[in-house]
């Protein structure tokens, strides 16, 4: 099955403006709050946690994804519309909580939007004995890739990623789950930045039959780098 990374709309006729959000409302301490969301990552929230919310530019538009510019308060996690939750929830998500929000636009409140959160990466789903690595090392400002063949077992990625150190990062080429049975999982920074979540394609062609707006799927074939404004991503969906 093929895979493709979420990707905020570049498409300023869509979302109006990009980012969609001029700044954000902290409601806690966000160095010292325990119940603070950032403060969660990777661990299943029982309860209700703070968030914070997005104020967005006047000329921003309200989508079914919410470009909230990352950073402090939607570390890895998305703003998503009451009806992207709707389809979302018909599919296999490993790893993914949703709590309810509100964003601000103009001084008004506006309802109907929940964050995700990541309460689990997919390490234990992925089959390591026929995903494809390899180690990018940034020397003399070019990028070099070195294929790895002694990764078999989960043991083995957590071994190799605690050793690599900066300038050497260590990504996955590719994306094999044991059962193709889940529809999104969470895997950032080892797969060409997919710091939003990877969808299963046919939860793509859900989404696009919805007509979910504000979001771009990237195949995660291709890096950030070959994917961005004047590379693959024109064939797709055009010149900005």
């Amino acid at each position: 099955m093929k895979y493709y990374s979420i990707e905020h709309s570049m498409n300023t006729k869509i979302v109006g403006k990009f980012p969609q959000a001029k700044e954000i409302i902290h409601n806690c301490d966000v160095w010292d709050e325990p119940r603070f969301i950032d403060r969660m990552f990777y661990q299943k929230i029982e309860g209700v946690p703070i968030l914070s919310n997005a104020v967005l530019f006047p000329k921003a538009k309200l989508t079914d994804i919410i470009n909230s510019g990352g950073g402090i308060g939607f570390s890895g996690s998305i703003l998503i519309s009451d009806k992207l939750k709707k389809v979302f929830e018909k599919f296999n998500l490993f790893g993914l909580q949703f709590f309810p929000t509100f964003i601000i636009q103009n001084n008004t409140k506006i309802e109907g939007y929940w964050q995700t959160h990541i309460s689990e990466q997919a390490f234990s789903l992925l089959d390591f004995k026929k995903i494809k690595f390899v180690f990018k090392k940034r020397i003399d400002e070019k990028v070099v890739y070195e294929d790895i063949d002694f990764i078999n077992s989960l043991q083995d990625f957590l071994k190799c990623k605690e050793a690599s150190e900066w300038p050497v990062e260590l990504y996955f080429l590719d994306l094999i789950l044991k059962e193709e049975e889940f529809d999104y999982v969470f895997l950032p920074h080892y797969i060409n930045g997919t710091g939003h979540g990877i969808v299963s394609e046919r939860l793509k062609n859900e989404l696009e039959n919805n007509e979910i707006t504000g979001i771009e799927f990237r195949p995660i074939e291709f890096s950030i780098n070959e994917w961005l404004p004047g590379g693959e991503r024109e064939k797709v969906y055009g010149k900005l």
